[in-house]
């Protein structure tokens, strides 16, 4: 750490996992009563996780009601390409990498 840099702990006085795996459950829940499939995929930026959901909704979009959140910086890119495929995609921009 540079020099000039001071390092602090700062205390959170929730339990964020906690809240996170209650939200998550609740999701799960939702989804399995509504039975509704869903798919997470992660990675880091240009991993592929894009031209992954491309081939697999070009193969199924026929068969199923496909939708995927896409969640970018600030564009569109990864939406369109997945709409080019006939599958609707909401783009959520995070502001952040």
């Amino acid at each position: 750490m540079p020099e000039n840099k001071v390092s602090r702990i700062i205390e959170l006085n929730e339990d964020l996992i906690g809240n996170n795996d209650s939200l998550a459950e609740q999701n799960n829940k939702l989804l399995k009563e509504k039975k509704i499939k869903s798919i997470d995929f992660v990675g880091a930026i240009g991993a592929g996780k894009t031209a992954i959901i491309e081939c697999i909704v070009s193969r199924i979009v026929k068969d199923y009601r496909i939708l995927v959140l896409n969640g970018d910086v600030a564009t569109r890119i990864d939406a369109d390409r997945i709409e080019k495929h006939g599958a609707k995609a909401i783009q959520i921009n995070t502001g952040r990498e």
